[in-house]
C-alpha cells in the first residue's frame, strides 16, 4: 500500500506555468516588473514548500526522490506543460539540497525572515506615518 501524497504542488506549478507561457522573449519595463512579481510568489511557496518538507522528517535523501517520484505520477495527468516541471523539479531539488545542509534554525530563518521583516517594516511606516499625522 502505498503512502497518501499530502504535498501540494498545484500552487508550484501554476506559478511556474505563469512564468513559461507569459514571460518568455522580450520584456518590456512593465512586464518585467509584473515576472519579478510573479517570480516572488514562486520563490515564496518554494521556500514554504521545502520547509514544510524537512517538517516531514524524512531523511533529507530520500526527499528528493520521493518529489520526483510525485511529480512523475501527477505530471501524465496535469495541464501544465513539461516547461513547467521541469522548472519546478530543478528548482527544488537544487533547494531541497540547499536545505538538507542546514539545522533547523537555520531552515526556519530562511523561511520567516521575508514575512518578518515585511511585517516590521509595514509596523514602522505605519508608526512613521501615524507620528506625521500627529504633528
Amino acid at each position: 500500500m502505498q503512502p497518501v501524497n499530502r504535498r501540494d504542488y498545484r500552487t508550484l506549478l501554476e506559478l511556474a506555468e505563469t512564468l513559461e507561457r507569459e514571460f518568455g522573449g522580450y520584456l518590456s519595463t512593465e512586464r518585467l516588473t509584473e515576472r519579478n512579481g510573479v517570480q516572488a510568489s514562486f520563490d515564496a511557496e518554494r521556500r514554504a514548500f521545502v520547509y514544510r518538507l524537512f517538517k516531514e522528517n524524512t531523511p533529507p535523501a530520500l526527499l528528493v526522490s520521493s518529489v520526483m517520484a510525485d511529480l512523475d505520477r501527477i505530471e501524465p495527468a496535469a495541464p501544465q506543460g513539461d516547461a513547467s516541471f521541469a522548472y519546478v523539479r530543478e528548482q527544488l531539488t537544487k533547494h531541497i539540497g540547499k536545505a538538507a545542509g542546514q539545522n533547523d534554525l537555520q531552515r526556519f530563518v530562511v523561511r520567516w525572515a521575508l514575512p518578518a521583516v515585511s511585517v516590521i517594516a509595514l509596523i514602522v511606516f505605519i508608526y512613521l506615518k501615524y507620528l506625521r499625522l500627529s504633528e
